[in-house]
């Protein structure tokens, strides 16, 4: 069809359409909606409540990943507010190392392969090699126990995942099946990757206000993240039997612990 007929055709069917509206008729208009405004909470008010609600929690399980260019770090973990239990996966190439660690009733207690005692936690190779596998305990006055014990307990993990100003806020989005705000800021507390106060964002959940995730606002090296769930659960820790007193092992009562970030 020539683009003349095109043209005349399609006037006679636009007339036709407006031939059959009633004479009178009001016209009809398209009817755009309005977008809905969303309000967002303050993200200092939020994160406040979220950390109190965090702080007033029975228990929490976690799982901790940090990943460098040539090795990573998977922790796991259910704590509460004076005790708690996690085992470590460390891999280095080829090589794997795993830990458990307890704390209960003030006492920390480690149980370690040989090669995570020698790589993460610093043991000479001689003293790592006859205590892998064997539970050692540790008192306040050992030297590991503050490494150890940090985020062991939910005091030190909702210390370790504070943020500082200034604060900013995202909309909700999904995080690990949850809708969440994204709140983002500066961790309280150094890296121990020689950074500063990286910018952080803690996801936390939009009905209960408790978090969920937090992790680096942008690509970072290394990447880590914690996850959180099972707020409120209970946690229970027994001591294990007849582990080998730290203080009378010795050459570990310093050692040059090869703890990740940003927790430790």
């Amino acid at each position: 069809m020539h683009r003349r007929a095109l043209s005349l055709t399609l006037g006679i069917t636009a007339a036709a359409a407006l031939g059959a509206i009633p004479a009178g008729a009001a016209p009809v208009r398209n009817h755009v909606a309005a977008a809905t405004k969303v309000t967002l909470p303050a993200p200092s008010a939020l994160l406040k409540t979220a950390l109190s609600n965090a702080s007033s929690a029975n228990g929490v399980h976690y799982v901790w990943t940090t990943i460098y260019p040539d090795h990573s770090y998977v922790d796991a973990g259910d704590i509460s507010k004076t005790a708690g239990v996690q085992t470590i996966s460390i891999v280095v190439g080829s090589r794997l190392g795993t830990a458990n660690e307890r704390l209960v009733n003030g006492q920390a207690y480690l149980e370690a392969n040989a090669f995570a005692l020698s790589y993460y936690f610093g043991f000479p190779t001689k003293i790592a090699t006859t205590y892998g596998g064997k539970w050692i305990e540790f008192k306040a006055s050992d030297g590991l126990y503050a490494s150890l014990v940090q985020g062991m307990t939910i005091p030190s993990l909702v210390s370790s995942i504070t943020l500082t100003p200034p604060l900013s806020i995202s909309k909700e989005a999904m995080v690990d099946g949850l809708a969440s705000y994204g709140v983002t800021g500066q961790l309280e507390e150094s890296s121990g990757a020689g950074q500063s106060n990286p910018s952080t964002t803690m996801a936390i959940a939009a009905k209960t206000a408790v978090p969920v995730a937090e992790y680096p606002s942008a690509p970072s090296t290394p990447s880590w993240r914690y996850d959180f769930t099972k707020w409120g659960e209970v946690v229970k820790v027994v001591a294990p039997p007849k582990p080998v007193l730290a203080s009378s092992i010795a050459g570990i009562s310093q050692p040059k612990v090869r703890l990740g970030w940003p927790k430790r």
